[in-house]
């Protein structure tokens, strides 16, 4: 029977709001992204609750209440989070599902505990989002002063236009949930974050990722432009780039089939757990 989410046990896994769900079977972990939390996969959880054994977190901007954003200046300060929740958990061989830098900080947690990943599926990630000789990443660093601003100075203005252009996509309701993620959080972390998320590079790091990828990319999307995905594959040792027809930056908000579609390609039915995964 599946098990509807209950709360995890441990420091970090109530410090995180860490919930299990799902059946006997493989880990798989859910990572969100950017003005978001766990329940942004509520369309494709009653999926992946029938296949695994689910652990959804929410990231420490989401869920710290004494969170600071001068604590987290780096994509790799998440990653510490994750693999401190994970190793609280006695979770190792474990499935990865992360959205946007929820993706990104797997991947950084990987290269650090390799044993703790079976496979990386990362939904409309980016290494870089700022433009660089050679690279294209979708932002020059005055677009990302100007969104810097105006987050600062008309927070919730912002918001009502930056959900609907990020979800670019007839579906209100991901609009919505977009919006009312993006307004939960306080103006001065939403600013914090979001340099942090914009302001990163890791793309040095990819080569060394041992853990196979699989990378989900949206069709059209304002955030991650199809070369960082062509990037991306090209760039990681064992990557399978899957380009799915849909619109927007939160496709598993906006488009929950087409990315099921695919998850149902890549992910196991059931597969049990390997043994001796950890040194």
């Amino acid at each position: 029977m599946t098990r509807l989410p209950i709360p995890a046990d441990g420091r970090h896994a109530r410090r995180l709001n860490a919930t299990w769900s799902g059946v006997d079977g493989p880990v798989l972990i859910l990572g969100h992204g950017f003005g978001t939390d766990q329940t942004s996969w509520r369309y494709l959880r009653p999926g992946l609750d029938a296949r695994f054994r689910v652990l959804g977190y929410d990231l420490a901007c989401i869920a710290d209440p004494d969170f600071e954003p001068a604590d987290y200046t780096h994509v790799g300060d998440y990653a510490d989070d994750l693999l401190a929740l994970l190793a609280e958990q006695e979770i190792t061989d474990a499935y990865y599902l992360g959205h946007s830098v929820g993706g990104m900080i797997g991947l950084m947690a990987s290269l650090e505990q390799h044993w703790r990943f079976r496979r990386l599926i990362m939904l409309n990630p980016s290494p870089r989002y700022l433009n660089a000789p050679g690279y294209y990443g979708g932002f020059d660093q005055e677009d990302l002063d100007g969104l810097y601003r105006a987050m600062g100075t008309t927070y919730q203005d912002w918001v009502a236009g930056f959900a609907p252009a990020v979800i670019h996509a007839d579906a209100p309701e991901a609009v919505r949930i977009f919006s009312d993620g993006l307004r939960a959080m306080r103006p001065d972390i939403a600013v914090g974050v979001a340099r942090t998320i914009f302001q990163s590079d890791v793309r040095d790091l990819l080569p060394a990722v041992t853990v196979p990828v699989d990378l989900i990319h949206s069709s059209q999307d304002m955030a991650v432009p199809a070369a960082v995905a062509d990037y991306l594959r090209n760039s990681l040792q064992h990557a399978t780039l899957h380009r799915i027809e849909a619109s927007g930056h939160l496709p598993h908000l906006s488009a929950p089939d087409e990315v099921w579609s695919t998850l149902r390609t890549i992910l196991p039915v059931n597969t049990p757990a390997r043994s001796g995964a950890a040194p």
